[in-house]
């Protein structure tokens, strides 16, 4: 069996200190613009975004347009595909500065993973939840995060969500947190 999700969303999320609205969408509804593909480059290279998940990947080079044009390849070919699920999150004025994944179609436990542009703080947490919520409606029975030991933000983001620490994954470099349905 694989995940069902709705075929178009735009999922109002209320952020908690702006109250402002910004919304989660399917990733493979971008039109993959300039403007997203500069929102893209510009968050990828964000301090805490490009230590986290891009400077041993890319051997400190800056991630590029090119890059980002691959990316929104990539994850169309995961909707097409039904083997992987991104979603987007926009800010009030529709500027992508966020994104959410679900790796894997595995409805028994299924890896996320999430960013947020240090300029829109403060709504992970919102965002991961309506995540999860979306993901149980799918079919999803468990969610699972590996986050690297010094990642404190995303580790209390899984925290405040009620996600389980697993401790570190077998070769010691990530921690497990783990959400049941």
């Amino acid at each position: 069996m694989t995940p069902v999700f709705p075929a178009e969303l735009r999922l109002p999320l209320l952020h908690p200190v702006s109250r402002k609205v910004y919304t989660l969408v399917r990733a493979d509804s971008l039109a993959q613009t300039e403007a997203e593909m500069a929102d893209l480059v510009s968050a990828c290279n964000e301090p805490l975004i490009y230590h986290w998940l891009f400077a041993e990947r890319l051997s400190g080079q800056p991630y590029t347009a090119a890059q980002a044009s691959s990316f929104f390849t990539w994850m169309r070919r995961g909707w097409q595909e039904q083997t992987f699920f991104v979603f987007a999150l926009l800010s009030p004025c529709g500027r992508l500065v966020g994104l959410l994944d679900i790796k894997s179609p595995d409805l028994d436990g299924a890896e996320v993973g999430y960013w947020l542009s240090a300029r829109h703080g403060g709504l992970m947490t919102l965002a991961l939840s309506a995540l999860q919520a979306l993901a149980g409606q799918a079919g999803y029975r468990s969610l699972y995060a590996r986050i690297r030991p010094g990642n404190t933000r995303s580790q209390a983001v899984a925290g405040r969500l009620g996600w389980h620490d697993r401790g570190l994954d077998a070769a010691g470099e990530h921690l497990r947190f783990v959400w049941t349905g």
